[in-house]
């Protein structure tokens, strides 16, 4: 399952988001971010959200893993690709009232936008009825893994001190820092630790890559919507453990998953864990700092 995230500082805190298995972040618009969170339980998962719409390059990181989609509304490109690339969803533009749910204290205080939830049980009873209509559930039979895990905790080769990975959205600068005492990087986003409400716990990861994804904005949208280049290759960073190495990746097409390659091309091997995998246009907007 995949679940596109509101991020905007207004809507916090998020609800589920410390349960997902690898987080995604990635420019909606104007230095604005939203977070596709990527679970293998979601009905454990309890509360979820707030949801929000869909762009292209979410649904084409949920297609690299083969996921259920879960979303609510879209850009016209990102419904124009749900329909071409036959993508498996639940959107809550169809689905509220029976998956989704406004929470009336978040849009009192927070906006209406902001308030659109769901739970991991609606979500798996909804997957139940789409199972029986016929929707296919399980990993395709040709579905290969696309990270490869050290089978115990390992300090990568010719690593390079990072105590701290900042990825850069314009004004809005998010952080990983490494605690010692836990082995991971505790997330923190507009100057305070980033939360997931339904646990009270900060959001921390093993493992935090930033790729270079170069985007702009969709000539003519007046909401200023970025394009990436997400189907190509390019550079990066992998941290994990208090260190760092340089990496590269690869995506060979809009449904095929992302290749994460060490520099010298051979596959990146990962920590067992949690991962965070951050997309930014242009290694400029990463800083790795001991």
């Amino acid at each position: 399952m995949a679940v596109v995230y509101n991020n905007l500082r207004v809507a916090l805190p998020q609800h589920g988001i410390g349960a997902a298995d690898v987080v995604f972040e990635v420019e909606a618009e104007g230095g604005i971010t939203r977070l596709v969170a990527v679970f293998s339980d979601i009905a454990s998962a309890g509360t979820i959200g707030s949801v929000r719409s869909a762009r292209p390059v979410m649904i084409n990181i949920s297609m690299g893993l083969d996921c259920v989609f879960v979303h609510s509304g879209g850009s016209p490109q990102a419904y124009s690709d749900l329909q071409a690339y036959s993508v498996t969803d639940i959107d809550g533009l169809y689905d509220a009232g029976s998956v989704f749910y406004r929470d009336s204290a978040r849009a009192d205080n927070m906006g209406y936008e902001h308030a659109l939830m769901t739970t991991g049980t609606r979500i798996q009873s909804k997957l139940d009825q789409m199972e029986t209509q016929g929707e296919r559930l399980s990993l395709d039979g040709e579905y290969a893994a696309p990270f490869v895990f050290y089978e115990q905790d390992t300090v990568p080769a010719g690593a390079t001190a990072a105590e701290t990975v900042t990825t850069k959205y314009g004004s809005y600068q998010p952080s990983f820092r490494y605690d010692q005492a836990t082995g991971s990087y505790l997330r923190y986003q507009y100057g305070v630790k980033h939360i997931d409400n339904n646990t009270g716990a900060q959001l921390s990861f093993k493992n935090v890559v930033v790729l270079s994804v170069e985007s702009s904005v969709i000539k003519g949208d007046t909401a200023g919507r970025r394009q990436f280049s997400d189907v190509g290759s390019g550079t990066g960073v992998y941290a994990t453990n208090g260190v760092s190495v340089p990496v590269k990746w690869s995506k060979a097409s809009a449904s095929s998953p992302l290749k994460l390659m060490n520099e010298d091309g051979t596959e990146l091997k990962l920590n067992p864990g949690k991962t965070f995998i951050a997309f930014v246009n242009g290694m400029k907007n990463v800083a790795v700092e001991n």
